[in-house]
C-alpha cells in the first residue's frame, strides 16, 4: 500500500499529461462500442463515450478517465486502482484504508477526492478483465469530497473501456 501511494504524485501528473496528449486508439472515426461510462451524481445523470483507459504498468495501475462537456464547462470522473484487483470481487474506494483504489471528480473548477478525506466511501467492483485484447468493465458508487468540505454522491457508476498500455 505504502509503495503505491508514494507513486500518487507520478501517476496524477501522468494521467494529466496522458488526457491533454491523447490520440485517437485507431484510425477510424467511428466510436468504439466498448467505451461506455455512467453515473448519477448527487442525483443528476452523468452519461458520456469519451472514455480513456489506461494500463501504467510501470506502477501496477489502471486509470479510467470519463469526461462530459457542456459549453466551456467540463466534468471528469476517474477511477484509479491496482490491477491486481479480482473480477466480480468489490473493493473499498476511499479515505486512507482503500487497498490503493481511488476516484476524483472535477465539476465547475472545484476537485472532489476520495483519499484522504473524512467521511467519504465507496466502492469498486471490476465485471471484466481482459488483458490480451485491452478491455477493462466494472461498477462504482461513493462519496467523494473536496478541500472546501462539500461532497458529491456517486451512485450507479458503471464503466466499460478499451484501454492503452503504458
Amino acid at each position: 500500500m505504502k509503495k503505491f501511494l508514494l507513486k500518487i504524485p507520478y501517476f496524477l501528473l501522468t494521467i494529466v499529461f496522458a488526457n491533454l496528449t491523447a490520440c485517437k486508439k485507431s484510425g477510424s472515426d467511428a466510436p468504439n462500442v466498448h467505451d461506455a461510462f455512467s453515473a448519477t451524481l448527487n442525483g443528476n445523470s452523468f452519461q458520456t463515450s469519451t472514455v480513456e483507459g489506461l494500463d501504467m504498468t510501470s506502477i501496477s495501475t489502471f486509470d479510467i478517465v470519463a469526461t462530459q462537456h457542456s459549453g466551456n464547462d467540463s466534468t471528469v470522473i476517474e477511477l484509479s486502482f491496482p490491477d491486481t484487483l479480482a473480477i466480480n470481487k468489490t473493493y473499498d474506494i476511499g479515505g486512507g484504508h482503500s487497498g490503493g483504489a481511488f476516484g476524483t471528480f472535477y465539476n465547475g473548477g472545484m476537485w472532489y477526492l476520495t483519499m484522504y478525506r473524512l467521511g467519504v466511501s465507496g466502492s469498486i467492483t471490476l465485471t471484466s478483465l481482459d488483458k490480451n485484447n485491452h478491455f477493462v468493465a466494472g461498477s462504482f458508487t461513493g462519496v467523494a469530497k473536496s478541500t472546501a468540505g462539500d461532497s458529491i454522491v456517486l451512485n450507479n457508476g458503471k464503466f466499460s473501456s478499451n484501454f492503452q498500455v503504458q
